[in-house]
């Protein structure tokens, strides 16, 4: 989902002319709408140039998928159940710029655990932001 912080710049662009770029594209892990912290954790940085064309999404709108895999570094404490990944514009702190919860192959909702020596991947492809 869109946060508000780039829904309030889309609208100041396509209606005012407002200039807006993002520079960087990170994407972070959440727990329960809290950002992972400590064990190793840290936001992975997005090659903006792989992102496969937009195509139709099955649920309405359209959809963006990522077309490398991303894998986290290995957690050297336990970082919880994994619920949400979201998009930001820095490193840490910065903008949210899309958020949504973590699904399953069939599109349910799941959460994935990742404990002391465990590693959090986004496949090739299964990254993916939807714009409705």
């Amino acid at each position: 989902m869109k946060s508000a912080y780039l829904a309030d710049k889309f609208l100041a662009k396509v209606l005012t002319g407002e200039d807006f770029t993002v520079t960087n594209i990170y994407v972070g892990l959440m727990v329960g709408g809290v950002e992972v912290s400590g064990g190793n954790y840290a936001r992975e940085q997005l090659d903006k140039t792989k992102w496969a064309t937009p195509v139709n999404y099955a649920g309405g709108g359209r959809v963006r998928n990522y077309t490398e895999q991303v894998a986290f570094a290995e957690a050297t404490a336990p970082w919880g159940d994994i619920d949400q990944f979201f998009l930001a514009d820095a490193a840490s702190g910065g903008n949210v710029l899309y958020a949504s919860n973590i699904k399953d192959l069939e599109g349910n909702d799941t959460v994935i655990h990742i404990g002391t020596g465990g590693t959090f991947i986004f496949k090739a492809n299964q990254l993916a932001v939807v714009e409705k």
